[in-house]
């Protein structure tokens, strides 16, 4: 597995928010309410040059929104489906703003069935277990998907690049 250590300051997303006990096969539901809506929000989506969005988030939090890690078995949570916006945007009617902490993460594209799974356990034996919240990352530009897992909140590494490693 290729991973890719990635250091990243605090980020908003504007999204649709639901909790895992909303339902069965709720995130393709709760992806699919986001894309069908998503021109109410295009104005606050950061862009690339080109003038398209750059990327969609899927910010996982426990559910009292501190971005702990998902309970009983990884299976209790938040999903917030979104876009990357500005710190200071405004989330309309119906939209659901979090501001994601900074931590260092390490970045994995997506790569067949369990992966999720598999790279936790590779995560581990790495001694690269998780503080926080898995999220999931696409670059629009390419299409890819990645797992964005934190291992260090930014916060402890106190400006020390070295601390990240």
């Amino acid at each position: 597995m290729n991973i890719e250590i990635i250091v990243k300051e605090a980020f908003a997303v504007i999204g649709k928010e639901a909790f895992t006990w909303d339902g069965d096969g709720l995130l393709p539901v709760l992806w699919g309410n986001m894309h069908k809506n998503e021109a109410e929000i295009m104005d606050l989506v950061k862009k690339g040059e080109d003038g398209k969005p750059v990327n969609t988030w899927g910010v996982m939090s426990s559910k009292y929104r501190d971005f702990a890690t998902w309970e009983d078995n990884l299976s209790v949570g938040l999903f917030l489906a979104g876009y990357e916006v500005e710190m200071d945007a405004a989330a309309p009617a119906g939209w659901t703003k979090w501001i994601v902490p900074g931590f260092a993460y390490a970045k994995m594209k997506v790569e067949g069935e369990n992966f999720f799974y598999n790279a936790l356990e590779f995560l581990k034996s790495k001694d690269m277990s998780p503080v926080a919240a898995c999220h999931f990352y696409t670059d629009l530009a390419t299409g890819d998907d990645y797992f964005c897992f934190p291992f260090k909140k930014l916060d402890d590494c106190a400006g020390d690049a070295n601390k990240i490693k």
